[in-house]
């Protein structure tokens, strides 16, 4: 029954069943009317909904594109708001992080498939080492104005966080 009343164990559970939100399917399948886990990448990400979309209504697409990643990188963020607001420590807000976006990558709400995490760690990353992070969208603004890829754009931000976190 203490685990029950953990507030770390609450507060990771919380993460993981938020994080696991498949707000790309939802968005995609209201407002689409498609299942982008058939489509593209079959990623529930932003990406994903934005290149599926795009073939149907590339105006919708954009709009869509754009909620899925406010929604997506907000998952995380509102859990880790809650969790500083109740004092918890900064470890543990580590994990509630960690937690988000396993539960994004792996959603308990599709048989633990999922998206590939970014807009997830995005946010919360932006919420543990804010200056960090506006760096590492700068990186990921060069490389998509030059590269137009966003796989390997997220991949040189992820690679920037990292250094500029050292």
């Amino acid at each position: 029954m203490e685990i029950i009343s953990n507030i770390n164990i609450i507060f990771y559970l919380s993460a993981y069943f938020i994080g696991g939100i498949p707000f790309g399917l939802l968005i995609a399948k209201r407002f689409a009317k498609i299942d982008i886990r058939n489509i593209g990448s079959k990623s529930i990400g932003a990406t994903n909904v934005l290149r599926s979309v795009k073939e149907k209504d590339p105006a919708l697409a954009k709009k869509l594109g754009i909620a899925t990643f406010l929604l997506d990188g907000t998952k995380g963020v509102l859990v880790l708001l809650v969790a500083k607001m109740f004092g918890v420590s900064y470890e543990t807000q580590w994990m509630i992080a960690i937690l988000s976006v396993v539960g994004h990558c792996y959603s308990p709400f599709l048989y633990f498939n999922g998206g590939k995490g970014i807009a997830t760690g995005f946010g919360v990353l932006a919420v543990l080492l804010p200056i960090e992070t506006f760096l590492a969208l700068s990186v990921w603004g060069i490389f998509i104005f030059f590269t137009k890829i966003s796989s390997i754009s997220s991949i040189a931000a992820l690679c920037a966080i990292v250094v500029f976190g050292l």
